[in-house]
């Protein structure tokens, strides 16, 4: 008899730890890489690459930015990259999924110098060439529940149709004082009754650009859906430029308020040397200097946040090593 509880426990344990960690992984949905430019181990994109990353998780959770771009340079080397969270997530969840994909995205996509990686919650992307402000609709994630068909797809996707353009109006008629402070404020979620038991909820956000660039990715995307999502019960796609999704069940929250902050932080250019000294013992890393006013502590704010940084070299190889802990 105590064998069998003994094994019983063991199974439940197992199940445990499995569901815990399908629930910590689950929220990946989709990531493109680049196949012609790609880095070495060590190198000095590496190096940087593992910068980023530490600026993106600064932060704090009660002041951390649902939107946030940087240009970090060392030497000739330059990486451009941006981060966004669903702007009706709170900024604790935020963090942390930003914090999963700068730590996960080199299982994803090892050695790439251009990258994005879609999570249910937040994107990530970052490249050796500058994108910001460049419409991209070509580079595109989806996810979908195929299991579940729609039994009526024409009428489903006439409904689904509407509801988009609607949407997008809505997300870009922002006004450009609000657009200018907040570039992640281009969100919108609505829904329409399909049936008269059923009712379709979407979302749509674009990624800090113009309302024009807006709308024609969002309006791209929408020709996308037949093909792509396959008449499912749910489904998103994700571009570089936008994302929406759709689901038969309500899945996004009340969208964050918009809180002032500070949009830009510059220290002086320092030369750096690429070569790297032997391997030092790991230690926290003060956040950078910031001017922006003390966080009223709100957990559902939105704010963005941009930065250009020239970085020293022992500023770079301690925040190398540290990466390269949590990522390999």
């Amino acid at each position: 008899v105590a064998f069998y509880i003994l094994l019983l426990l063991l199974l439940l344990l197992l199940l445990s730890f499995h569901v815990d960690h399908a629930m910590s992984t689950n929220d990946y949905i989709d990531s493109r890489c680049s196949i012609t430019t790609n880095y070495t181990d060590g190198s000095a994109f590496e190096v940087i690459m593992c910068s980023l990353f530490s600026t993106f998780t600064n932060d704090p959770v009660d002041s951390f930015p649902s939107f946030y771009k940087a240009t970090l340079v060392n030497g000739s080397d330059t990486v451009y990259g941006l981060v966004q969270c669903r702007s009706d997530i709170g900024q604790d969840i935020c963090k942390k999924c930003i914090s999963n994909s700068t730590q996960q995205v080199i299982k994803y996509c090892p050695n790439a110098m251009d990258v994005i990686v879609w999570y249910e919650k937040c994107q990530l992307r970052y490249s050796n060439t500058n994108f910001f402000g460049h419409l991209n609709v070509k580079d595109y994630g989806s996810w979908n529940w195929i299991e579940d068909k729609m039994e009526h797809p024409k009428a489903f996707n006439e409904k689904l149709g509407s509801l988009l353009k609607n949407l997008t109006d809505q997300a870009t008629t922002v006004p450009n004082s609000m657009l200018s402070m907040f570039p992640m404020s281009m969100f919108a979620t609505g829904n329409i009754t399909y049936d008269d038991l059923q009712t379709i909820y979407r979302m749509v956000q674009c990624t800090g650009y113009s309302r024009a660039d807006c709308k024609q990715c969002l309006n791209g995307t929408r020709f996308r859906i037949p093909t792509t999502c396959h008449n499912a019960h749910g489904c998103k796609i994700a571009t570089g430029s936008c994302h929406v999704r759709y689901d038969m069940e309500l899945f996004y929250g009340t969208p964050a308020t918009p809180k002032p902050k500070s949009n830009s932080r510059q220290r002086p250019s320092t030369q750096s040397s690429n070569s790297l000294p032997p391997r030092p013992s790991p230690s926290p890393l003060p956040p950078p200097s910031d001017s922006s006013p003390p966080s009223n502590g709100a957990s559902n704010t939105m704010s963005g946040k941009s930065l250009s940084l020239s970085l020293s070299r022992i500023h770079m190889t301690r925040i190398f090593y540290i990466c390269r802990q949590k990522t390999h």
